[in-house]
């Protein structure tokens, strides 16, 4: 435009809104997780509500049908990250008002399987390959596992993730009173079994400990000051603490069913705080309703006869990520040249380059070190199936 302005990139005046928290809970077993994230699912969810419970442990979690009304689904291996995020969609798309994943830390145990096998696959039973194979097949398993996250916290719907919890020990180089360096184990506590900063992104991220005080939980990330009034951690978890997390995720006061300040909703006297209606489908061409509008995406380049799309923020990160992961893979010139000459990678490149240049870049690098790695005067010759 003449002025210089962009009509794509309109700020507006920020309002609180609704969101659906995300919500970790670790621990070692014993310590109360999964019977404390129905307690807080129920309390979420409301009398109305529906709550779905996704199942690793081979149906643990029916033991509390008893207790508590969910629908339940049994996964069943392998505990890839797509089949998380599979049963996520799932759930929203049949109304779920909050999902319950009991035990996440098998996508991650899983991750750790597959990028092993991927690292045999790679170095062909070549033993010394093996340390040079190893960023190269966490180009191949990371970004399904970092796909899986973005949809999960892309999901319009309450989600409370069940993980186990295990000592972790890290060697710390130490001065002994002689002044000697050694180098000494050192426990650094419960820490949650994952992706290391999957339980900082959470809403809500807490630590159950001590099996003999199930449900008592002690922050694993600092609390939001929003809801240091919300927990009680002296005491068990429970379905008025689900309640008052929910009230606060609509914006009002806990409680009240008024609007907290600057949530942009009118205050109704007298109104009755109702449960979180049922969340609808994530579709790919709409952002998640109920929260304030973003910047659309960038469209997607045109194709012959192809009408033009709005594509999904995180449709292009998995997309650039997919694409450096190939670059990250090739193990001669042939399968780097035949990347680079597949017209479709070409055109993403190029439109990468053009609207997400911090995207681009990753992609660009992986491609160099991918020219450069398969060079034909360094890579090993090989006679009769050895390496000289």
């Amino acid at each position: 435009m003449p002025d210089g302005t962009a009509p794509n990139f309109v700020y507006r005046r920020a309002v609180r809104g609704r969101f659906s928290p995300l919500i970790m809970l670790s621990g070692p077993s014993g310590t109360g997780k999964t019977f404390s994230a129905l307690r807080l699912a129920t309390g979420i969810a409301g009398p109305d509500g529906k709550i779905c419970v996704a199942d690793t442990d081979r149906g643990r979690a029916r033991l509390y049908a008893g207790k508590f009304t969910f629908e339940h689904l049994d996964l069943e291996e392998p505990f890839r990250p797509k089949l998380f995020e599979d049963a996520a969609i799932a759930a929203q798309k049949q109304g779920a008002s909050v999902l319950v994943i009991d035990n996440f830390a098998h996508e991650w145990t899983a991750l750790l399987e597959w990028h092993e096998a991927e690292i045999d696959r790679l170095s062909k039973g070549d033993y010394q390959r093996r340390d040079a194979m190893k960023m190269v097949a966490w180009g191949i398993v990371k970004p399904p596992h970092k796909h899986m996250l973005h949809t999960l916290y892309r999901l319009n719907m309450p989600i409370v993730l069940c993980t186990a919890a295990e000592h972790k020990i890290a060697m710390v180089e130490q001065i002994d009173n002689g002044g000697r360096k050694k180098t000494v184990p050192v426990d650094r506590g419960l820490l949650p079994i994952g992706d290391k900063d999957t339980a900082f992104a959470m809403t809500l991220s807490l630590m159950f400990e001590d099996p003999a005080r199930p449900g008592i939980a002690r922050p694993v990330k600092a609390l939001l000051d929003d809801l240091k009034p919300l927990l009680n951690l002296e005491k068990p978890l429970d379905e008025e603490t689900g309640a008052r997390i929910a009230a606060w995720a609509r914006g009002e006061v806990a409680g009240s069913g008024q609007p907290v300040a600057g949530s942009g909703r009118p205050s109704n006297e007298g109104e009755k705080s109702e449960a979180p209606s049922p969340s609808p489908p994530l579709t790919q061409d709409e952002p998640p309703p109920d929260l304030p509008p973003e910047p659309p995406p960038p469209e997607s380049p045109p194709e012959s006869g192809r009408r033009k799309r709005q594509v999904p923020e995180a449709e292009i990160v998995a997309g650039a990520d997919k694409l450096e992961a190939a670059f990250d893979a090739t193990r001669n010139r042939a399968e780097h040249l035949a990347l680079v000459d597949d017209a479709d990678n070409r055109r993403q490149i190029e439109w990468l380059k053009k609207n997400r240049p911090d995207l681009h870049r990753a992609v660009e690098g992986a491609l160099r070190a991918s020219w450069k790695r398969t060079d034909p005067q360094t890579q090993p010759k090989e006679q009769t199936g050895m390496a000289v």
